[in-house]
C-alpha cells in the first residue's frame, strides 16, 4: 500500500505538469445505459475531455469489471476494487405508464404489466411492499430496461422502471407516474475504472458530468 500510494503521487504530479498523453477514453455499459444516461450527457463530456470517445455495449448478463484500460459502467453496490469508483445515481423505482392508459378509468393496478428481467425489484417485492395485489401477471417480459421502456412509451403496460432512467420520459410526457409511492433500492450503476483506462483529471471530468451528486 505504501509504495501504490507513492505511485500514485508520482502519477498525479506528472499528469498536473506535463499533462496526459491519453486522447481516447472508452466506456463500457449496457444499452439502456448508454441510450438513457450517457447519451444526453456525452456532449458535455466531449468538451470537458477533449478525447476521443469509444462506447462499447455490454453483452447482457457480463457484469465482470477488470481492471484495464477500459471504463465499465456495472450494476451493483459498489463493492468492487477498482481505483476509481462512483455511483452515477440513487436507484429508485416507480410505476409509470403512457398517458392514454394512465388516463384509462379503471385502477392503475388492474391494466397490464410489464416487467424486466435483472437485479431490480420487480412486481413481487412492489406487491409486497405497498399491499397491491399480485395479479394480473406481467404479459410482456424484457431482457433490457431501455426494450421495457419502450413498450410502456406505446401503451403496452404499467412497467417498474429505475426513475433516474426515465426523467426525460416523464419530463417530455412520454411517460407518467401513475403512483405516488417509489421503492428505494440499495444497489446501482456504477463507473469503474483503473488507471490505465484515464487520468485521474479526466475522471473528475466524468464524475462530476456523469454522477448525481
Amino acid at each position: 500500500p505504501h509504495v501504490r500510494f507513492a505511485l500514485d503521487g508520482i502519477r498525479n504530479s506528472a499528469e498536473a505538469v506535463f499533462g496526459t498523453g491519453q486522447n481516447r477514453l472508452t466506456l463500457s455499459a449496457s444499452q439502456s445505459v448508454i441510450e438513457l444516461w450517457l447519451q444526453p450527457r456525452l456532449g458535455h463530456l466531449q468538451a470537458a475531455t477533449k478525447a476521443e470517445l469509444l462506447i462499447q455495449s455490454m453483452v447482457v448478463g457480463a457484469h465482470d469489471a477488470p481492471q484495464d484500460d477500459v471504463i465499465r459502467i456495472r450494476y451493483g453496490t459498489g463493492d468492487w476494487q477498482h481505483p476509481y469508483r462512483a455511483r452515477l445515481y440513487e436507484e429508485e423505482i416507480i410505476p409509470v405508464a403512457a398517458p392514454s392508459l394512465a388516463q384509462r378509468p379503471e385502477h392503475w393496478t388492474t391494466l397490464p404489466r410489464i416487467t424486466c428481467a435483472g437485479p431490480r425489484p420487480g412486481w413481487h417485492a412492489w406487491a409486497a411492499e405497498f399491499g397491491i395485489p399480485s395479479t394480473p401477471v406481467p404479459s410482456l417480459r424484457f431482457d433490457t430496461h431501455l426494450n421495457a421502456l419502450g413498450a410502456a412509451k406505446a401503451g403496452l403496460g404499467v412497467f417498474l422502471a429505475s426513475r433516474p432512467l426515465c426523467e426525460r420520459a416523464l419530463k417530455t410526457g412520454a411517460l407518467t407516474q401513475v403512483d405516488e409511492n417509489s421503492l428505494p433500492h440499495h444497489e446501482s450503476y456504477w463507473m469503474l475504472a483503473g488507471p490505465k483506462a484515464l487520468s485521474r483529471h479526466h475522471w473528475q471530468n466524468m464524475v462530476e458530468i456523469l454522477c448525481e451528486t
